[in-house]
Parts: structure tokens; sequence; C-alpha cells
């Protein structure tokens, strides 16, 4: 499996670097609901839990693009779906 997938084998030697033996493990990641960051985000879900960590998706909505809510929707399914916790947030930047 890891080494078939270079995304998944990179991710599992990130997490299991001595530096980063300090608990609580949570890796946060960042999803905007592009392709990449959900990617990203299922291949943490894949790697970390077996390696002790949680798993935490951040979503920020900076008003910037109409399609914000349609993402933040897809991101806040996409979560509920995977059983990942979700902290989304809205920056004052777009207001």
């Amino acid at each position: 499996m890891l080494k078939a997938d270079p995304i998944l084998a990179s991710l599992h030697s990130f997490l299991t670097q001595p530096k980063l033996a300090r608990l609580p493990r949570v890796l946060g990641v960042a999803c905007s609901g592009g392709a990449d960051s959900v990617a990203l985000l299922r291949a943490a879900v894949e790697v970390a839990p077996a390696l002790g960590w949680r798993v935490a998706a951040l979503h920020c909505d900076h008003g910037l693009r109409r399609e914000a809510k349609r993402d933040a929707d897809f991101v806040r399914e996409l979560c509920q779906k995977l059983g990942v916790p979700l902290h989304p947030f809205a920056s004052r930047v777009g207001r």
C-alpha cells in the first residue's frame, strides 16, 4: 500500500519522525474543498490513525468567492463521511 502510493508513503514518513513523537498527536489538515486538500485529508485518514494520530480538518471561508458556501458545505459533508472533526471558521477579509 505505502510503497505503491507516494503520497501515503510521504505522509507516513513525515508522521513517524522522532521529533513528532510528543503527545497529543493531532494532525490538522487545512481543507479548502479543492482536489489537493481533499486528497491530503483522505491520505491522512488512511495513514495517521494507525500511527497513533488523530485527524482534524480546518476550513476557512475568507468570503472572497461566491462558491465559498458550496465549498464549506462540501468539506462539512466530506468530514462527516470520513468521521473527521471539522473546525470551520470565517475570516473578515472579504466581508
